[in-house]
């Protein structure tokens, strides 16, 4: 889900967004870490969210943002997930997994998965490819 919101307070390294839904709250373990833009009161952000309710990706108004997904068997996971291999239409693909998206949980090898990449090229999701 992306969800677009204003920054309304930012207190003892939460950071509180105002959005259509109601007010989300950021923290260093979801998404707001290095690599991200200083955020302040005021600044419009946008976020996407997971089923699971976990900040998978933030970023400022007029930041680029493309996501994309990528569908293939999953062929490897290393121990601590900051990697996985996957074999796709156009052959072997090795990615790094974002530091706050390694709580997926185990996959099998072979298990058929997509994967969604952020504008760095970084899993920031994956999901079952044979499940709806």
């Amino acid at each position: 889900m992306k969800v677009t919101g204003v920054v309304s307070k930012i207190q003892s390294g939460l950071i509180y967004m105002e959005t259509p839904v109601g007010t989300l709250h950021l923290t260093s373990k979801s998404g707001v870490r290095d690599g991200h833009p200083a955020l302040k009161v005021g600044d419009t952000v946008t976020v996407w969210v997971n089923e699971d309710n976990i900040v998978l990706d933030v970023h400022k108004k007029g930041d680029v943002a493309i996501h994309r997904f990528l569908t293939g068997k999953l062929t490897y996971t290393n121990a601590d997930k900051t990697q996985i291999k996957m074999w796709t239409p156009e052959g072997q693909k090795t990615l790094s997994v974002k530091p706050e998206s390694r709580k997926f949980s185990v996959l099998p090898e072979g298990t058929p998965v997509t994967v969604e990449l952020n504008e760095s090229g970084q899993v920031i999701d994956i999901h079952r490819a044979d499940k709806p």
